[in-house]
């Protein structure tokens, strides 16, 4: 039995979309026959909260060279606590290409879900100096294994290569898988759609959950009839609760915080409209979901996310959302047994594998 070890430099625990992606991975990688094992800093909790510490003493001292800092601390770290196992693995997974050895070694597959200049609002204040070293860190890393490196949608490469005229032709393009059988059977159900405007996420600034919160208050002032629920945890929770109650939103808008998956889909099939006003996204499992549960979507213009799942790219300004929201202009026609092929685990698994085979 082949071994595949696969490495993230963050905690499981956390969730969102790139543990989704490693869970899949591991998931359909031990039904096509290997044996997997998953490394992160959950591993090591002690060595783990000791690297997270480091970036977040000096990103407020001097940031982002605390982000910089922790890829380092993270190479060291997994140094150490893996150089007797990195030889027993036939095949090699990294969640991303900067917080470990970039080798042009024919086994190793490095993913690309995003890179952490790309957006630096959650700090304070930046230090340009250093912003420009984490930029040129990352970008150099890329640079070394783009032959090894696989992004998650078409679209992200393409842009990834446009805005950093970077060649990207040897880089593969892995599409995240999805199961959509309980979609299914949620659909089944056939819930009455409710006047209801929809947004599922972590709560952090990258997402923009205040921009929902503006979409409220101009809902509320112009009594268009419809209400909010944002579903999610993170740690803008509290800040956006205290917003909903310091603009008197409570009547329309809904924080129900983080709920168990199927509550979520059941959510997404009563809603009429679903909106993502993130900054940054690389897939968003969530727009295909809310797509086949019914919603018309709304996603911020420029995002990296496969355009079959947004009816309504548009900038973020406020007239021009609530415009969609009155009148829907152009709801595009999705196919479930379509979607279920494209995004298939067996036939993400099966990418992945004949990418080892042809390569090594």
């Amino acid at each position: 039995m082949k071994k595949i070890g696969i490495f993230y430099a963050g905690f499981n625990k956390k969730g969102g979309g790139v543990v989704t992606h490693l869970q899949n991975l591991e998931k359909g990688l031990s039904q096509a026959g290997y044996k997997v094992d998953v490394w992160s800093l959950d591993k090591s909790l002690l060595l783990g909260y000791f690297v997270a510490g480091i970036e977040k003493i000096f990103d407020r001292i001097l940031p982002p060279s605390g982000k910089l800092l922790r890829y380092f601390a993270t190479k060291i770290l997994f140094y150490f606590q893996l150089k007797k196992h990195y030889l027993k693995y036939d095949y090699q997974i990294f969640e991303d290409i900067f917080s470990f050895p970039q080798t042009p070694m024919p086994k190793k597959l490095y993913f690309f879900h995003g890179y952490r200049a790309d957006f630096l609002d959650d700090l304070k204040f930046r230090i340009k100096f250093f912003e420009k070293m984490l930029l040129n860190y990352e970008i150099n890393c890329l640079k070394k294994v783009k032959n090894q490196t696989a992004f998650v949608s078409r679209e992200h490469k393409d842009l990834i290569a446009k805005t950093f005229n970077l060649n990207l032709d040897s880089a593969q393009v892995i599409e995240n898988s999805a199961d959509l059988s309980l979609i299914e059977s949620v659909l089944k159900n056939n819930y009455q759609k409710e006047n209801t405007i929809i947004s599922v996420g972590l709560l952090i600034k990258r997402k923009n959950p205040e921009f929902i919160l503006e979409l409220a208050k101009k809902i509320k002032k112009d009594d268009i009839g419809f209400k909010f629920k944002i579903i999610g945890d993170g740690p803008e929770f509290a800040k956006i609760k205290n917003k909903i109650e310091e603009h008197q939103l409570k009547d329309i808008v809904i924080l129900k915080g983080k709920l168990g998956y199927k509550e979520t889909l059941e959510e997404l099939a009563k809603s009429k409209i679903f909106i993502l006003p993130s900054f940054k996204e690389s897939f968003s499992f969530v727009l295909l979901e809310a797509k086949l549960l019914g919603n018309y979507t709304i996603a911020t213009e420029g995002l990296a996310v496969p355009d079959i799942f947004v009816d309504k790219f548009l900038p973020l300004d406020v007239n021009f959302w609530i415009e969609e929201i009155k009148n829907p202009s152009s709801k595009k026609e999705i196919n479930i047994e379509e979607m279920k092929r494209r995004f298939s685990l067996e036939r993400q698994i099966n990418q992945i594998i004949n990418y080892f085979e042809k390569n090594t």
